[in-house]
């Protein structure tokens, strides 16, 4: 079974200088990542963002960042909304929904993802009245599990706000537990779930998602195969690491 949508989102972190951020971009441009996330932060060089988008025109890029800006550095984040990102993602801290309001009011044509600062559905509702959002980010891990993932997808498909599936550095049992939940969510642009093997030399399960050249995932049709051994494996690592 196909992820539906098709896309995957490939986030990015930050990089000591403009030549390493766009090497990695090109880079998961080749592996056929359709949308990139970039890491940012207040202070970052005037030029650093600007060139990924001169360089790659074509490029669906969103940003992520984190929670870093406050409302000292508001007019330093509207000034880098002119560069017209997909979306910026969590922009102030996660208890500062208001100011993702006057953020919105100060810039009217970006994009909100709220992530971080939306852990329940009452968070969502406050947003949705404030204006803070136009996507969300949910990470089934985060907000508490699938039940509470469900609910807030099934709220923003209410108020016409996008949601994506996003990821914690799962192995495959989590991954796939997150894909299955992403497939439930057809008008997606992308996900930011790329296969585990990304992060983890080895895996928990037997056979994990893979990409494909055309940034596609498939999904096991069959139940998931625990590695026991592997279980064991790292269990005693572990255990080991701590009586040390």
């Amino acid at each position: 079974m196909l992820l539906s949508p098709r896309y995957l989102l490939l986030s990015l972190g930050l990089y000591p200088t403009i030549k390493a951020l766009l090497q990695s971009v090109s880079e998961a441009r080749e592996e056929g990542y359709r949308r990139i996330k970039l890491k940012i932060k207040p202070g970052l060089p005037t030029d650093y963002l600007a060139e990924v988008h001169t360089t790659f025109p074509d490029q669906c890029l969103s940003w992520d960042a984190n929670g870093s800006f406050s409302e000292e550095n508001m007019k330093e984040l509207v000034a880098l909304a002119a560069l017209n990102p997909h979306s910026i993602e969590q922009p102030f801290p996660p208890d500062r929904l208001d100011l993702a309001a006057k953020f919105k009011r100060r810039a009217p044509t970006a994009r909100v993802c709220l992530d971080e600062g939306v852990a329940a559905i009452g968070h969502l509702h406050t947003a949705l009245q404030l204006g803070a959002l136009d996507e969300l980010n949910i990470k089934p891990g985060r907000v508490g599990g699938i039940d509470t993932a469900i609910s807030l997808a099934k709220q923003c498909q209410q108020e016409g706000i996008q949601t994506w599936v996003g990821g914690m550095f799962e192995c495959g049992i989590g991954r796939v537990a997150n894909l299955r939940f992403a497939g439930c969510i057809p008008d997606a642009l992308a996900h930011d779930l790329s296969p585990s093997e990304r992060y983890f030399e080895e895996d928990l399960i037997a056979s994990p998602p893979t990409m494909d050249l055309d940034d596609t995932i498939r999904l096991p049709e069959k139940p998931v195969e625990v590695l026991e051994s592997q279980i064991d494996k790292f269990l005693l690592q572990h255990t080991r690491l701590t009586c040390c």
